[in-house]
């Protein structure tokens, strides 16, 4: 088994806590191994995290005093997290996921570029709305 197999696999476990991290050690015990500054510690308690891919994937707490401010998230076990997802993402069978362009995706409004069968590349940008005196419309482009 290759690094980037094993880091996959430590990403779905932390992801999935298939090990049970979190029961074991309890939400105090996890932020201290994962060294969560206490004021961010208290936030996310307020805001109902309470499993390891809330602190680890979607908040980015590890060692968050070292990086806080930051615009990138970062940390190994957030990188095997992120190998997991993308894994998931890149497997997954057609059409079984959301598509993330769509309206209320995290990536709705991004222009897409899509490859035609002659290998041609155009951009379809997302649908515009309109809003004037007469009220709002949308605008296929």
């Amino acid at each position: 088994m290759g690094i980037r197999e094993i880091l996959r696999a430590v990403g779905q476990s932390l992801l999935h806590d298939s090990d049970g991290y979190l029961a074991a050690l309890g939400f105090d015990g996890v932020c201290d191994v994962l060294n969560v500054n206490t004021v961010e510690r208290e936030q996310v308690r307020l805001e109902g995290v309470d499993d390891l891919s809330g602190l680890i994937f979607v908040h980015n707490l590890e060692d968050s005093a070292s990086h806080r401010g930051e615009d990138f998230k970062r940390g190994p076990l957030f990188e095997a997290c992120f190998a997991a997802m993308m894994e998931f993402c890149r497997t997954a069978p057609e059409g079984t996921l959301p598509d993330p362009f769509a309206p209320g995706g995290p990536l709705y409004g991004a222009p897409v570029r899509m490859v035609q069968p002659d290998g041609t590349v155009t951009i379809k940008r997302p649908d515009l709305t309109v809003h004037d005196a007469s009220g709002s419309r949308v605008v296929k482009r």
